[in-house]
């Protein structure tokens, strides 16, 4: 038995005279062709089962791949999953780095309920510090100058003392002068020793700047508050005009009808040092220091033998350890000209040197005069010229 290329099998033992052929021959399509034979039972039975294990092979060859594009679906999932994973590390970064607002609201809340409760506190430390003044003096003088001045100065008005009968306004001055005066019957002496004692008794510092017979000028302060009482016998008949004023007043009130501000910062911010008992004093008998008396004194009054300066004086003292007035308008040159003022040689009167003193359309003299005893510069400011 032979074997083709075909897969047939032939015998050559049915056909032994025939010879062999070409094998072309047996591969034919008309056999092909023919149906099969009928297979036996055994043969059914087999094709039975051989098409049920096929049947399930290719239903287990459906179902494997379905199993792995589920297992193929769930590999995305997990690595969403993963995925989720890594972002919430990069969560905080991209917090840190991108969106600033969240951080800084949370930032920003605080304080302002902070900031909301602080509000309040000042309002309700103020006036303790107002009232409180134990509170302001252990701070530095600078603070409490520039914190405490408006209550020290309401002490200072509120305790200043109150000559017993007094009534606001002014007696025979300018009606410009009534918000800040009092006036009484009584003559000046008594009123002036009546302030003297009060003030001193209630802790106020005293400086007399200028004692004429119709006038008295005092530099009161306590503290770091200053104020000027000026007594002012009324020019018209009986009775004393008592002034509290921030400001050195002009001497002849009676004829100022009004006085600007300018004229009253002009004479209160005069570089003239103040009047101790060391290196400047109060000129108080210029008829026995002055080689020119009548120069300056218009009247002595006979009672209290007191000299009456002429009008126009605004100030008057001397300096003691100066007997140079050259040198001494040197130093006060300087002065001068910090405080904006202009001093220049106006000629000579009473003995001594006359200079005109300009500022914000103010003018004003000042007289320096050697004393007699060659020890000292009697020192005169004017508001007018005296020749």
């Amino acid at each position: 038995m032979k074997t083709d290329n075909s897969g047939l099998e032939t015998s050559l033992e049915q056909s032994p005279d025939l010879e062999p052929q070409p094998l072309s021959w047996v591969v034919k399509p008309a056999p092909r062709a023919k149906s099969p034979a009928p297979l036996p039972s055994s043969g059914r039975l087999w094709a039975v089962l051989i098409l049920l294990v096929s049947v399930g092979l290719h239903a287990l060859a459906l179902w494997i791949p379905f199993g792995q594009e589920q297992s193929l679906e769930e590999a995305p999932d997990e690595e969403e999953a993963i995925a989720l994973t890594q972002l919430t590390p990069s969560e905080p970064e991209s917090a840190e780095a991108i969106p600033t607002p969240p951080p800084e609201a949370p930032r920003a809340t605080p304080p302002v309920p902070t900031a909301r409760p602080q509000a309040p506190q000042p309002s309700r430390t103020i006036p303790a510090v107002a009232s409180v003044t134990p509170v302001t003096n252990p701070v530095t003088p600078g603070r409490s100058e520039a914190a405490g001045a408006k209550p020290e100065t309401d002490l200072f008005l509120t305790e200043f003392p109150r000559y017993p009968g007094a009534k606001p306004g002014v007696l025979g001055l300018p009606d410009a002068y009534a918000a800040f005066s009092q006036n009484t019957e009584a003559a000046l002496n008594p009123v002036a020793n009546f302030f003297e004692t009060e003030l001193q008794a209630k802790g106020y510092t005293l400086q007399d700047l200028s004692e004429q017979a119709s006038r008295r000028v005092y530099l009161v302060s306590k503290g770091d508050t200053r104020q000027y009482l000026t007594l002012i016998s009324n020019p018209e008949g009986a009775g004393t005009n008592i002034l509290l004023s921030p400001k050195e007043l002009p001497e002849d009130l009676g004829s100022a009808n009004i006085i600007s501000q300018e004229e009253l910062d002009f004479y209160s911010d005069l570089p003239i040092p103040t009047i101790n008992n060391e290196e400047w004093q109060r000129l108080s008998e210029p008829s026995f220091l002055l080689a020119q008396p009548d120069a300056f004194v218009a009247e002595i009054d006979p009672e209290n033998f007191v000299e009456r300066l002429r009008p126009g004086i605004q100030r008057a003292l001397v300096a003691t350890q100066h007997p140079d007035s050259q040198a001494l308008f040197a130093e006060l040159q300087t002065r001068f000209q910090v405080a904006y003022f202009t001093i220049e040689p106006s000629g000579n009167y009473g003995g001594g040197q006359l200079y005109k003193i300009t500022r914000d359309g103010v003018t004003g003299y000042l007289s320096l005069v050697p004393t007699q005893d060659g020890t000292g510069t009697a020192i005169f400011v004017w508001n007018r010229a005296p020749v």
